[in-house]
């Protein structure tokens, strides 16, 4: 089965939402190496004359950021139909995605949908990725049958989130 059969049943795929194209990938990876998801907030300490300590005020928060490891497989021994070729296609196409767009002037690189299942779906652009070629190699082409491309992504919101939207349903039922 390859990997874009694997993404569908578990529904993990990233879309260019400038540029076109989508490229789903393997929706169970190995053990133990799941992602990651974090967000910062900034604080501004304000001294008050005599307090032992400063009030902490609520400046803005970092937008949250997405640490994705996206396994790309070719399998020939089970007739999986990815190639190394397809394998390394797919790694360009992502790789792409951190680059400006010439086609008309200096466009800055694309904004992607993020869809990891029911966990994260947001639009976002590809702040880092570095790529792993994983052995076997293909004897002939020299093309890695695996690659590993783990990929940090920026979440860009039109309208920022407040608690309400994070919290979702567990908000309105106060769980914990």
């Amino acid at each position: 089965m390859s990997f874009g059969q694997l993404a569908v049943k578990a529904g993990h795929f990233l879309v260019d939402i400038d540029g076109g194209g989508v490229l789903l990938f393997q929706a169970m990876p190995p053990a133990g190496t799941g992602w990651t998801t974090s967000k910062s907030v900034n604080w501004r300490a304000t001294g008050i004359l005599g307090r032992s300590s400063p009030i902490q005020g609520y400046a803005n928060s970092e937008p949250r950021t997405f640490s994705v490891p996206v396994y790309l497989h070719s399998s020939v021994e089970q007739f999986d139909p990815t190639t190394p070729e397809i394998v390394k296609l797919a790694c360009d196409w992502l790789e792409s995605l951190a680059y400006p767009d010439y086609k008309v002037g200096v466009r800055p690189p694309h904004r992607i949908f993020l869809h990891l299942g029911l966990q994260i779906n947001t639009v976002c652009v590809l702040s880092r990725i570095s790529i792993r070629y994983l052995d076997p190699k293909d004897p002939f082409t020299g093309l890695a049958y695996n690659a590993v491309c783990d990929c940090t992504f920026i979440e860009v919101e039109d309208v920022p989130s407040g608690v309400d939207d994070v919290r979702g349903l567990a908000g309105l039922l106060g769980v914990i």
